[in-house]
C-alpha cells in the first residue's frame, strides 16, 4: 500500500493574528466600532499593513484585506511558501 502524503491546509482567518498598522491612533474616546484612525494622509498615501503568515500557509495562498467593506478588498497578496506578491487597488 503506498505511503499517504498529507497536503498542508491553508490557514483561515482565524488562524491569523491581528494585522498590524503601523502609526494608528488611538480611537478617539466614546468612538465604538472601531481600532483606530489613520488620518487624512493615507487618503492619498499607502498605507502598511503587515500580517504573520501562519508557517503551514502552502504557497501562493490568497490573502485579501478589508476596509470599509465585507465585499470588496483594498488589497491582496498570494503569500507562503517562500513567495509573495502584494497588489493593492487605489
Amino acid at each position: 500500500m503506498p505511503k499517504s502524503r498529507s497536503t498542508p491546509t491553508a490557514p483561515t482567518k482565524n488562524d491569523l493574528d491581528p494585522v498590524w498598522i503601523p502609526n494608528i491612533a488611538k480611537p478617539i474616546p466614546g468612538d465604538t466600532g472601531v481600532d483606530g484612525g489613520v488620518g487624512i494622509h493615507y487618503v492619498n498615501n499607502s498605507l502598511d499593513v503587515f500580517v504573520k503568515v501562519p508557517g503551514n500557509t502552502p504557497a501562493m495562498t490568497l490573502f485579501q484585506l478589508f476596509w470599509g467593506s465585507t465585499s470588496v478588498p483594498v488589497a491582496h497578496a498570494f503569500m507562503g511558501g517562500t513567495t509573495w506578491a502584494l497588489n493593492t487597488s487605489p
